[in-house]
């Protein structure tokens, strides 16, 4: 992974922690995120997107419409699951959980939709940070004993399997051409995302009656999310468009480290042995990435 790729992961996954650490303190988790991509989409992105096709307009591709669609389905189902998961489990359970897994995902099924392959240091490297992840999810202590916190757990492997399923959508959609513009793909992908959430949000009365009392109480985190979601991911969507999509899944586990010290020092959350060596592996892995992995 080259420097580049892995400077626009790093920030990437510092904004990403920031986001889901105020999705952790919102009151009601559903209303909270159609709200915040309410403003991701009309507030944020559409003046970027107005501006961007004034600058270089022309035809948006069929097939790059119908990987936007797809993935924006996949970024749906992640924030469904995601918050669902928030409901039952910590800030430094879920979030290492879901991001941890999704290279596993991602390894088993990228050959089939995608052009990259993984050298043998590569291997090794992701191979440490999902031994680091795994530290981290047993640092879940009586997980058995709880049905609460182990559907948090579920969940969170869903949205691991969700984030594998747009982190491969997206690398295609910028293997269709060279000339995609990311910020553009990335209106029109949230555009799509916005519309399932919004189907998802009316099928529920009790969304419908939350989503208004959650705008009042919580104004600045919807905005502040809403501003920082698509930017966190224009740069993955940027690192795609040059770098390999299981390193790229696997380098944003430095989020995990991140998160557990924010868990730590914000949320008062216990963090053990497992946990500790857990984000020491992490660090290492992310190191073997940067130094050895090749495409």
């Amino acid at each position: 992974m080259s420097l580049f790729v892995f400077t626009l992961v790093l920030l990437s996954a510092s904004i990403h922690v920031f986001w889901n650490a105020l999705v952790k303190k919102c009151e009601d988790k559903a209303s909270f995120a159609w709200l915040s991509h309410i403003m991701s989409v009309f507030v944020f992105l559409l003046p970027a997107f107005v501006i961007s096709r004034m600058c270089c307009p022309g035809l948006i591709s069929r097939p790059l419409l119908i990987l936007a669609c797809v993935s924006g389905w996949f970024e749906a189902m992640y924030i469904i699951t995601l918050y669902g998961a928030y409901e039952t489990a910590d800030l430094s359970v879920v979030y290492p959980l879901s991001r941890g897994i999704a290279p596993v995902f991602i390894l088993m099924v990228a050959g089939m939709f995608v052009s990259d392959s993984v050298n043998l240091a590569g291997g090794i490297a992701v191979f440490v940070i999902l031994l680091g992840m795994t530290s981290v999810a047993f640092s879940v202590k009586n997980l058995s004993a709880d049905k609460t916190i182990a559907k948090g757990v579920i969940l969170a492997i869903i949205t691991g399997a969700m984030i594998a399923g747009y982190h491969l959508v997206d690398r295609r959609a910028m293997e269709v051409s060279e000339c995609v513009n990311p910020l553009e793909y990335l209106f029109i992908m949230q555009c799509f995302q916005l519309m399932f959430l919004t189907a998802w949000a009316i099928l529920s009365s009790k969304r419908r009656k939350t989503i208004m009392h959650e705008w009042y109480v919580n104004k600045r985190g919807v905005l502040i999310v809403g501003a920082f979601t698509p930017l966190a991911y224009f740069l993955i969507i940027w690192a795609l468009k040059y770098g390999n999509v299981t390193y790229i899944a696997a380098g944003r586990n430095v989020g995990i480290v991140i998160s557990i010290v924010v868990g730590l020092l914000i949320f008062r959350e216990p963090v053990g042995r497992l946990r500790a060596i857990g984000a020491i592996l992490i660090t290492i892995g992310i190191a073997g990435l940067i130094l050895f992995a090749k495409a």
